[in-house]
């Protein structure tokens, strides 16, 4: 396949509108006034925005690239929310640069390769495959040759990646994608990390053709749980430096005009989840949202958290 054409790609918060670009008017982010912005100096900014409802977008026409500050669509949505959201998320940044052996992408996790064989054993036919949280390697392990023919692979993943293909640089709450354009779509230890797993649902349903086929790697009654452990015991061998930070808490926040959170919320489960998605309701409450939303389940590993949902609407 041969990628996404710019014009294939819409808004991420207007996904039905034509993607009409204009030169960007780059606005700080919206913040209570009892918060400080503090100038985000050398980050960057996009240089164009979308013609409809003003957010900023960049596509890299030689990368085949779409970034957007998905960061301040969170913040208008529930500040408080955001902040503790970010946080948890700056801890997978860095995570993702100290330890990246605990990567669930890697040919070193043997999860991912049993995720790879479970892909693989359902022999899936597809022109356009979604991967949501594709993470920072050219291609996860679980999808080398797991998919029959050679569908479009499309990364989709906040944090920087090395992805080989269209990728988006921003979150499955909002994703830049026609309706009806995805065959397949995989979360691979994903879900647990959304800012709104409501909204992250709702778009996968909408990008998703009838009959398309959603594939999860979740954690919930698995011992796949394992992996997370195994993660936060290695952080606890790197010199201890990301744990004795959790542990201490930053009692003082600063947020940046582009979103950047620096700080630590307590009394979380871990350095990466709220406590949500460690309820031990977790596995059924997202069960539910599937089947509220028009899905079927047809294949489940439960040793290894691996399950396969068919959107069964009709149009």
């Amino acid at each position: 396949m041969n990628g996404l054409q710019p014009h294939e790609w819409v808004c991420p918060r207007c996904p039905e509108q034509p993607l009409s670009l204009r030169h960007a008017d780059s606005t700080p982010l919206k913040a209570p006034r009892s918060t400080a912005l503090h100038g985000s100096g050398t980050v960057g900014t996009s240089t164009t925005s979308c013609s409809y409802c003003g957010l900023e977008i960049s596509i890299d026409t030689l990368s085949q690239a779409i970034t957007y500050n998905y960061r301040k669509i969170f913040a208008s949505l529930n500040w408080s929310r955001f902040i503790k959201w970010s946080l948890l998320q700056n801890n997978g940044l860095v995570a993702y640069a100290q330890l990246t052996e605990a990567s669930c992408s890697s040919t070193e996790n043997s999860a991912s390769l049993r995720f790879a064989d479970f892909i693989a054993s359902q022999h899936l036919s597809a022109n356009q495959v979604l991967d949501i949280g594709c993470g920072s390697l050219p291609r996860p392990s679980y999808l080398e040759g797991t998919l029959d023919g050679e569908p479009n692979l499309i990364g989709l993943d906040p944090f920087p990646s090395q992805w080989d293909g269209p990728l988006i640089c921003g979150s499955a709450e909002f994703i830049p994608l026609k309706s009806n354009s995805v065959d397949v779509s995989i979360a691979a230890t994903s879900l647990d990390h959304m800012f709104s797993l409501d909204l992250a649902l709702d778009e996968i349903e909408r990008v998703l053709v009838p009959g398309g086929r959603l594939i999860i790697w979740d954690h919930a009654g698995s011992p796949v749980l394992d992996v997370s452990k195994r993660m936060l015991s290695r952080i606890r061998k790197s010199k201890r430096t990301l744990m004795e930070f959790i542990a201490n808490g930053a009692r003082r926040v600063q947020v940046y005009d582009e979103g950047t959170v620096l700080s630590v919320p307590r009394g979380f489960a871990d350095p990466f989840h709220d406590p949500a998605s460690r309820h031990k309701n977790w596995g059924s409450n997202l069960a539910k949202a599937l089947e509220r939303r028009g899905f079927t389940r047809t294949h489940l590993n439960p040793d290894c958290g691996f399950s396969t949902w068919v959107l069964a609407r009709s149009t």
